[in-house]
């Protein structure tokens, strides 16, 4: 159920009632209980993630999966991984944003969609493609969005 029709919803079976008196406490509880629902469709980690050659480290803004843990490595040249306790990362349905890079670095961050369940990596390249090893970096924005 997306936006829209949550909202649909409720003006046809909350709203549009004629006679508060059709409105039933299950009726109502049956609404409230969608909204819940609609709003746990989606949860997020939310980093700001640096490298220094050596230790890759972050500040955690948002961790929507309570209890799980975020690890951090460079297990090759080029890769940063962001571990997940917990498998939650579900395959097909979790997604990574992230900032790129300021301007006074030629290099390009994107997913590698081969994420499994407990680990998503972001591969850094230069412009034309080609790595050159890691890259030493700060407060570089991740957001890893996973769908239920």
């Amino acid at each position: 159920m997306n936006n829209t029709q949550l909202k649909s919803n409720i003006d046809s079976v909350i709203s549009d009632q004629v006679n508060d008196n059709t409105i039933t406490p299950s009726i109502l509880g049956d609404e409230l209980k969608k909204i819940v629902d609609y709003s746990g469709e989606r949860k997020r980690i939310v980093l700001s993630l640096d490298f220094d050659g050596s230790t890759v480290s972050s500040t955690e803004f948002v961790n929507d999966f309570s209890g799980e843990t975020v690890t951090l490595t460079n297990p090759s040249n080029g890769i940063i991984r962001i571990a997940v306790s917990g498998n939650v990362l579900t395959t097909n349905k979790t997604f990574a944003i992230t900032s790129g890079f300021p301007k006074s670095q030629a290099y390009i961050v994107s997913p590698i969609y081969d994420i499994l369940p407990f680990y998503v990596d972001l591969k850094l390249t230069l412009h034309d493609g080609t790595s050159t090893g890691t890259p030493i970096f700060s407060n570089l924005y991740v957001e890893l969005i996973v769908f239920d």
